[in-house]
């Protein structure tokens, strides 16, 4: 029996809302037939208090085609057929259920929380690759300056041995070395007096007056020159001294 909170406008509702195409070619019978299933869906509707909205989620079970049926009384003994044998006139009633939207939504929430996991997973791994990535930029960045500082040391090194290397003695003595090593006293008298003049320090030795000239001429013939050369330079910077000396001490007796 059709409970009383529903109308018979809301059955006709219900039937409208179910009825299939070309409703109106269809037998008197046949009408009469689906609005009895249409009032058994209006109770269940009423039942269940949640009826199956337009493109709600539902699935076809099942096709039943009331031209068959002669009589009402057969009707809820009519036999059901599967949706493959659909009619192709359009008459046929789908027999449908609701799918348990709870269920796919539990379902869902399942699949979201898991995929939030995953990607909780995937961002705090990200975020260490991350900081690796990032730790081993500083790194580089400090190796590199390591590899700078290194660089310029080995630089500076390589010009400082290349500076002792002329200023080392060879295995064996050059001609021009022995010109140089052979300067006796008396000849470095003039030369030491010269540079003693204008402040350099020569004590009045001839030991030590002979170990300076000495020294520059062999300083002269290591940085690569001939003993010749040296001794020209050695000349050169005495007379300028000398002439130096000369005017400092002309202008001092002047003023």
């Amino acid at each position: 029996m059709l409970p009383a909170s529903l109308s018979e406008t809301q059955v006709a509702q219900v039937a409208r809302a179910m009825m299939p195409v070309r409703e109106q070619d269809w037998p008197e019978t046949d009408l009469k037939g689906f609005m009895l299933l249409a009032r058994k869906a209006a109770e269940a509707v009423v039942c269940l208090g949640s009826p199956i909205p337009p493109f709600a989620d539902v699935e076809t079970l099942f096709v039943s085609l009331p031209t068959l049926y002669d009589n009402l009384k057969d009707f809820g003994r009519a036999q059901v057929f599967p949706v493959s044998l659909r009619s192709a006139n359009g008459t046929d009633i789908e027999l449908v259920r609701r799918a348990d939207m709870e269920a796919q939504i539990a379902q869902k929430d399942d699949q979201i929380a898991g995929l939030r996991k995953k990607l909780s997973a995937k961002t705090g791994h990200y975020v260490e690759v991350r900081n690796d990535r990032d730790a081993a930029k500083g790194k580089i960045g400090a190796l590199e300056e390591a590899v700078n500082s290194l660089t310029q040391e080995c630089d500076a090194l390589k010009k400082e041995i290349a500076r002792l290397q002329k200023l080392a003695l060879p295995a064996e003595m050059s001609p021009d070395i022995a010109a140089a090593l052979g300067i006796i006293c008396f000849q470095a008298v003039p030369f030491a007096a010269a540079f003693r003049s204008v402040g350099e320090n020569v004590p009045r030795k001839a030991e030590a007056e002979q170990a300076f000239v000495i020294f520059r001429l062999l300083k002269a013939v290591l940085a690569g020159g001939n003993f010749d050369q040296a001794w020209r330079a050695l000349v050169e910077d005495a007379l300028a001294a000398q002439e130096r000396a000369e005017k400092d001490r002309f202008g001092g007796g002047m003023s």
